[in-house]
């Protein structure tokens, strides 16, 4: 689609009526901004996610060792208790 200068002109020109002469000026400065913005963010996509953490991110190796002691069970008399045994 192709714009020939005269269209263009007409297009400003109800721009200029529309927003008033000052208000035309911020809106151009917030488009051009958000273009800005809007290129930046496209050719920053791959630096968002790094294809492997840093060393300091990574977690430590855990070791393995021997399972953890299992107490041993303790049987206490019925004398200590006050009563009889109980299964």
């Amino acid at each position: 689609m192709q714009l020939s200068p005269g269209e263009i002109l007409l297009i400003l020109l109800v721009a200029l009526l529309i927003f008033g002469p000052k208000r035309l000026p911020e809106i151009g400065k917030s488009l051009g901004k958000g273009i800005r913005e809007f290129k930046g963010a496209l050719s920053h996509i791959g630096d968002d996610e790094p294809s492997a953490p840093p060393a300091s991110a990574r977690p430590a190796p855990v070791e393995e060792g021997p399972p953890p002691a299992v107490p041993p069970t303790i049987e206490i008399p019925p004398s200590l208790t006050g009563g009889s045994p109980t299964a």
